[in-house]
């Protein structure tokens, strides 16, 4: 009797739960970007491993392959939801600098912020 191989499983949880960090994690640390930034990227790091073992897994003959399967598509899912939020922080994180950098005077923008959200009512 063959051993099975858990590699197909192992992929599945790592991407399961690398989308559950990506989605999640920037949402749950709104109040700080430090944290979500670095969830962000164990959410890259831990999909891309989700797609190195369910590629792994989909090559070897004793891993079920429908894990494998998933493991490998919930590492790609992962891994684009991840890189869309790396590059939502960083744009998020630059406009907070330059409006920061800018000198714009807060009673100023809270103005312009009011008549644009009044304008499009």
């Amino acid at each position: 009797m063959e051993k099975k191989s858990n590699l197909g499983l192992i992929a599945m949880i790592v991407g399961i739960v690398a989308i559950i960090i990506s989605i999640f994690g920037g949402t749950l640390s709104s109040g700080n970007v430090v944290v979500a930034f670095i969830l962000v990227f164990v959410a890259l790091a831990a999909g891309i491993v989700g797609i190195v073992l369910g590629v792994k897994a989909r090559k070897d003959p004793n891993t079920s392959k429908g894990m494998a399967t998933a493991g490998l598509v919930t590492g790609i899912i992962a891994t684009a939801w991840s890189g869309l939020s790396v590059i939502c922080v960083i744009c998020a994180v630059a406009c907070a600098s330059s409006i920061a950098s800018s000198g714009i005077d807060n009673a100023a923008l809270n103005s312009a912020l009011s008549e644009l959200s009044s304008a499009l009512q």
